[in-house]
């Protein structure tokens, strides 16, 4: 299988999209662990399961989400002819043959429940199945490699009108102290290190893990796990804002608590990724570039201190601080 025909396949499979940036997140221990790189999520979640079969009809779990048959069951529609079998023919897999001709009329939906009509994948699934008809008039059953182009478009399509996570905070939301001695400096640095280590979870997993076993596990209560990662970004822009810095690092301060607070947004719409698949895809390419944003956040940071001559102890808070994104 090609690399592109797995990307569009991961879409629907974990909700996860193939990345060349990287992932902070803290390990449950209080110290940092610096990051998971996107080849890693590749061999870890993409490659076991962008194959998956889970009831060897021929259909891969993520195309069963589109035509709207159970994943788990071979026959759908109990006519004696597979799922997989059927669409090859152009038969509907939902309903029992042998007068079942996949038809505009009668087309599958993913999801039969009108309330989720609203949800970006049911809305990309309609258009999936539209266009399929459409190119399928000549009467020539689409080959994956057509179905996943056209998927592609449908995709890039969505991903372009989707908006970007804006700031919350200004200059106005920071506290600042005028005093921009290296000791006020130095001090504020512990306090934030301290402030991250307060609202770092104990015995939770990384986001990484958690998506990993969610979208293994389907469950959504696994997946609702990240909501705890969500909070402590957070509780985390909210101690802050609590506290006062120097004021010349006012603006780096309010860059980062930005930068955090859209991670913290982030991570809040990867919650309905089991239940609004493309709106996963999309919430996870905005907490990706969220991610990014905080690197830079600290990275800025760093060069402040670095600038300063701001160097401190492994035991101190602003050890912790300065070499989280490192």
């Amino acid at each position: 299988m090609s690399s592109s025909h797995k990307k569009v396949i991961i879409i629907f499979v974990v909700c996860v999209v193939l990345v060349t940036g990287l992932y902070i997140f803290f390990e449950r221990q209080n110290k940092p662990n610096p990051v998971v790189a996107g080849n890693e999520i590749t061999n870890k979640i993409i490659n076991p399961m962008a194959d998956q079969d889970t009831d060897k009809d021929t259909l891969k779990d993520w195309e069963e989400s589109l035509w709207g048959t159970d994943p788990k069951n071979a026959d759908t529609d109990t006519d004696g002819t597979g799922d997989g079998a059927e669409i090859a023919v152009g038969r509907n897999p939902k309903i029992a043959g042998p007068d079942d001709k996949l038809e505009m009329e009668n087309v599958p939906l993913t999801n039969d429940n009108p309330a989720a009509d609203t949800t970006k994948t049911n809305q990309v699934a309609k258009q999936f199945i539209t266009e399929y008809m459409n190119m399928k008039k000549s009467g020539v059953p689409l080959t994956a490699s057509e179905q996943s182009q056209l998927i592609n478009g449908l995709l890039t399509s969505m991903q372009n009108g989707q908006k970007t996570l804006e700031n919350k905070y200004t200059l106005s939301d920071i506290k600042k102290d005028p005093d921009n001695s290296i000791e006020n400096i130095t001090k504020y640095g512990n306090t934030m290190g301290d402030i991250m280590v307060k609202n770092t979870p104990k015995n939770t997993e990384s986001e990484l893990l958690i998506l990993q076993k969610a979208l293994t596990s389907r469950n959504q209560e696994d997946l609702d796990k990240i909501m705890i990662l969500a909070a402590a970004y957070q509780n985390t822009v909210n101690d802050s804002l609590k506290i006062a810095v120097p004021e010349e690092v006012a603006p780096l301060e309010l860059n980062l608590i930005n930068s955090m607070y859209q991670v913290a947004e982030g991570i809040k719409g990867l919650q309905i990724a089991l239940k609004d698949p493309i709106s996963g895809v999309l919430n996870l390419s905005q907490y990706q570039n969220a991610v990014r944003g905080m690197r830079a956040a600290f990275a800025q940071i760093n060069a402040y201190f670095e600038n300063k001559g701001v160097v401190y102890e492994t035991s101190q808070g602003g050890y912790t601080f300065t070499h989280i994104a490192q």
